[in-house]
């Protein structure tokens, strides 16, 4: 069964992944609290959503690029491909911000967290930035909502890039009903024990327990830790820690809405004519492959492409980020 997918993926590459030579390697490091202390803020009628954006304020852009993060995580999980546009090029503008319920965008009612209004939320966005066009990146939860935002605002997108992304997926109402009430997606319950689903279910012991959490969504979802994982996971955990219960409750929402039937975008997809890149971990157990695959095929313009990463998870843009920014770089220059 695997060697036919991977035979099918190999007769739909687009190119092989880029070499990258060492002169090009980006060393981020230093970059980590220049993001951190430099987010901006912009107000909608119910969020103070929190972003941040590199440019060089000498030159007009010509090519402006959203990040949008996925589920657990925020818009830092962006800065090495934020950082790589930059230097590779002086005229990218990036933006990378934290959706409602993460990183540090403030609201006060918990129904801001739902894609619809993530949608109307960049829009607000672009306006306010007076972007006509966009480069859309997203990554699961945030794949899901740039390719919503795609299909109601297809005039506002340039490209589209999914990163494993959610909502190509559908699940019955029942199971539906089941994976709501835990903040684990449902392929995820597969690899972890019942007593872990319990342990999941008492929302305190996800923030108590560390290796509850680690367990939960990145031991099994990541295949290539290094640096820049692990700082993300204890970074990640830390903020957890901060927000307590309030935390777990937007991540349970968030789950909430990926599986509202309108916001799935297997129906979507098909239905757009700009060029559409998916980018996929070959070892996502999150997300499985074949549903990007399936994704890929079932767009008829020939403005699409597809990039495996092999021996990786969930998290190119974490697992093999030089590998991962020059793709996103090299699609956006085509």
């Amino acid at each position: 069964m695997f060697k036919k997918i991977w035979l099918k993926i190999k007769n739909i590459f687009a190119a092989k992944l880029p070499a990258t030579s060492k002169q090009q390697r980006i060393f981020i490091n230093k970059q980590l609290n220049h993001y951190e202390s430099n987010y901006q803020f912009f107000e909608t009628s119910d969020a103070k959503i929190a972003y941040f954006v590199r440019e060089d304020e000498k030159k007009e852009p010509k090519k402006n690029v959203l990040f949008l993060h996925g589920m657990t995580e925020d818009s830092l999980n962006w800065f090495y491909a934020v950082e790589y546009l930059y230097i590779k090029s002086s005229h990218y503008r990036s933006f990378a911000l934290d959706l409602p319920g993460f990183g540090q965008t403030q609201f006060e009612n918990e129904s801001v967290i739902n894609l619809h209004r993530y949608v109307e939320i960049i829009k607000e966005f672009l306006d306010y930035h007076n972007i006509d066009k966009i480069n859309l990146v997203g990554h699961s939860l945030g794949g899901q909502t740039a390719g919503l935002f795609a299909y109601h605002y297809p005039d506002r997108v340039e490209k589209l890039i999914l990163v494993d992304t959610a909502g190509l997926r559908r699940f019955n109402v029942l199971a539906s009903a089941f994976f709501k009430a835990m903040p684990v997606p449902g392929n995820m319950l597969k690899q972890i024990s019942y007593l872990d689903w319990v342990k999941l279910l008492s929302n305190t012991t996800m923030v108590e327990d560390e290796a509850v959490f680690r367990k939960s969504f990145y031991d099994v979802a990541i295949k290539r830790k290094n640096n820049i994982t692990e700082y993300i996971i204890t970074r990640n955990y830390q903020k957890l820690l901060q927000d307590g219960l309030k935390r777990v409750s937007a991540i349970k929402k968030s789950m909430s809405a990926m599986l509202e039937p309108t916001t799935y975008i297997d129906d979507k997809l098909p239905k757009l004519s700009i060029p559409i890149c998916f980018l996929w971990g070959e070892e996502d157990k999150l997300v499985p492959l074949k549903y990007g695959i399936q994704g890929y095929d079932s767009i008829h313009s020939m403005n699409k492409k597809i990039f495996v990463f092999k021996k990786t998870g969930h998290y190119p843009l974490l697992e093999r980020p030089r590998d991962f920014a020059e793709v996103v770089f090299n699609f956006l220059e085509q």
